[in-house]
């Protein structure tokens, strides 16, 4: 894993992963990854999303560190599954799931404001300002 980046200056900061990246990387190595980067504070960008097993796995941790710490959990923001079907797979009947774009932080510091099959609007929260009051994204 790379070392962790410097503290930003204003309290955020948005890591984007590359799906080269993530293709090399376990579940549980790619859960682990998202979690020290989000338990830190930080905003994680997924170019290829989760799988659904993934995302279980990434929820059961989740829940780990909610029962085991003060950890107040997580806010994902992800564009649906695309499903493709190759001429095999259609005579099977099972679509090849192509996962995309997810957004990952602590619920709170990003709040998902909109979202829809094409289209994630969020709000980012800084760290410093009173409850309920969002940062412009």
């Amino acid at each position: 894993m790379p070392p962790p980046p410097p503290n930003p200056i204003d309290g955020l900061q948005i890591n984007l992963i590359s799906e080269d990246m993530l293709q090399n990387m376990t579940p549980m190595e790619k859960v682990g990854l998202i979690m020290e980067n989000v338990i830190g504070g930080h905003i994680v960008v997924l170019e290829s999303g989760l799988t659904p097993d993934e995302y279980n796995k990434l929820m059961e941790r989740t829940m780990s560190e909610i029962r085991a710490t003060n950890f107040p959990g997580i806010e994902v923001g992800s564009y649906p599954y695309k499903h493709k079907f190759s001429i095999f797979r259609k005579l099977l009947n099972r679509p090849l799931t192509e996962t995309r774009m997810t957004l990952i932080g602590r619920s709170d510091r990003l709040k998902t404001i909109k979202r829809d099959r094409d289209f994630i609007s969020v709000g980012l929260v800084s760290p410093d300002a009173p409850q309920g009051k969002k940062a412009k994204a």
